[in-house]
């Protein structure tokens, strides 16, 4: 099993964050489950902000229903971990929102459906976290039961994350989902796919932490 003491460690730490940029300010507005931040500065063109991840009570059956609706065997650390927190907002210098498992199942559907690939075609690609825009965060499969993490924006087919030589160099990024997240833990969840990617996508700029429990 994995050990996510890691994660522990960073949801109970309560860290600030201040931005100027409109498109944060506009989730922490707005956003289901955002409201359980903190707003500590709320002005026009500015907002300070401290809290920490915001999780999901556990799926009993973890990804099992992602695996039977999309013919897939998604590797064991992640299953593990949506036993435990059935998705939820990865607070960081980036806002990273874990899926629940029946929108995964959803959003991977009608991605598929929108694109010019065969329906048929197995899911080598399943998008799990979304970073706003059409952008998200996904595994995809190497072989057998293996899976690493891939950047992957709603515009690219199945086929071409899974085969394309210069898509797969370019967006290819951990090794698994636990070395994924525990990267987005040691490093603030930066630098984010977006700024990696060219969007014009400023960080939250880290002010500083207060170790305390979570009253929830």
């Amino acid at each position: 099993m994995t050990d996510y003491e890691f994660f522990e460690v960073s949801r109970r730490e309560q860290r600030c964050y201040h931005t100027d940029w409109d498109r944060p300010m506009e989730a922490f507005r707005t956003l289901e489950g955002l409201h359980r931040i903190e707003i500590m500065q709320d002005a026009q063109d500015e907002m300070t902000i401290r809290g920490s991840h915001i999780m999901e009570a556990g799926c009993a059956v973890g990804l099992a229903q992602v695996n039977e609706r999309l013919g897939v065997a998604l590797p064991a650390d992640i299953d593990q971990f949506y036993r435990q927190y059935n998705g939820g907002m990865l607070l960081c210098r980036e806002i990273y929102r874990l899926m629940p498992a029946a929108e995964i199942i959803e959003v991977n559907l009608t991605l598929r459906a929108r694109t010019v690939e065969r329906q048929d075609i197995p899911f080598g690609i399943v998008r799990f976290c979304d970073i706003r825009d059409g952008c998200y965060i996904a595994l995809r499969r190497i072989e057998g039961e293996d899976w690493s993490i891939i950047y992957a924006e709603d515009g690219y087919t199945i086929q071409e994350l899974m085969y394309d030589p210069g898509l797969v160099k370019e967006y290819s990024w951990d090794s698994s989902f636990a070395a994924w997240l525990e990267r987005m833990c040691k490093t603030d969840g930066w630098p984010s796919a977006l700024q990696v990617y060219g969007h014009d996508h400023p960080p939250m700029e880290r002010l500083g932490s207060m170790e305390r429990e979570r009253e929830t």
